[in-house]
């Protein structure tokens, strides 16, 4: 029993500690070729789950009872969901041109 909750307070830790350099950041530069495609669609495929926990952090700062609820958890998940979709994405077509082009835009981007 005291092992099972070591592993999974540690498995929290991790989470919450890779939570705030998973950030997905637009100014870096899209792939340049096939396998930096399929480096990136993984990398979003494996680290789009720490969108939850950084939705909650960012939502504690928030006055309204809901917020955590609704912010936090609800809008992770879906930013979670399309890092992961946009990832398995890449992953699957890192061999189709262009390499440098975003398939799913990211939440929160306006378009220019």
């Amino acid at each position: 029993m005291l092992k099972k909750i070591m592993i999974s307070a540690l498995a929290a830790c991790f989470v919450f500690s890779i939570s705030a350099v998973s950030i997905a950041d637009t100014k870096t530069p899209r792939p340049k070729n096939a396998g930096d495609k399929l480096v990136a669609g993984l990398t979003n495929v494996v680290t789009g789950i720490v969108e939850v926990p950084l939705h909650i952090s960012n939502s504690l700062n928030k006055k309204t009872p809901g917020a955590l609820m609704q912010e936090g958890i609800i809008d992770g998940a879906t930013a979670a969901g399309f890092r992961i979709f946009s990832g398995i994405l890449d992953a699957l077509t890192f061999w189709l041109p262009p390499y440098d082009k975003l398939i799913i835009e990211p939440l929160g981007q306006d378009k220019k």
